[in-house]
């Protein structure tokens, strides 16, 4: 058993892109993240049609991704195709702990079945 399988996630995990997926974006919502220390957090996630793929919370790098593709309003962005992959090279807190990233793809990429 994996540990993606025995931990499930509510969200994309790095895991859950390798191999990377082409996907269509169905909205942009904000929800309330529950933290380590009991504290909660709002952040953005990506949704995506078809339900091909859990929701993905968007950091900063990923937003700005999408925002030079699709335009700076994420209420544009449904609609548009973007590729998920596993990044090994992601840090968080200073180590190298791999993560999710997302790209535009190439012209006639087509997103996993709806």
């Amino acid at each position: 058993m994996k540990r993606s399988d025995a931990f499930p996630s509510k969200y994309v995990k790095q895991e859950d892109v390798d191999p990377p997926v082409v996907v269509t974006i169905s909205k942009v919502t904000t929800e309330t993240l529950q933290k380590d220390n009991d504290e909660t957090e709002e952040k953005s996630c990506a949704h995506f049609e078809g339900g091909v793929i859990k929701p993905l919370v968007l950091n900063l790098t990923n937003w700005l991704s999408i925002e030079a593709a699709y335009g700076d309003e994420s209420n544009a962005w449904a609609g548009h195709v973007v590729e998920l992959y596993r990044d090994p090279t992601v840090m968080n807190k200073g180590k190298r702990t791999g993560g999710v990233r997302i790209r535009i793809p190439a012209a006639g990429a087509k997103a996993a079945a709806q």
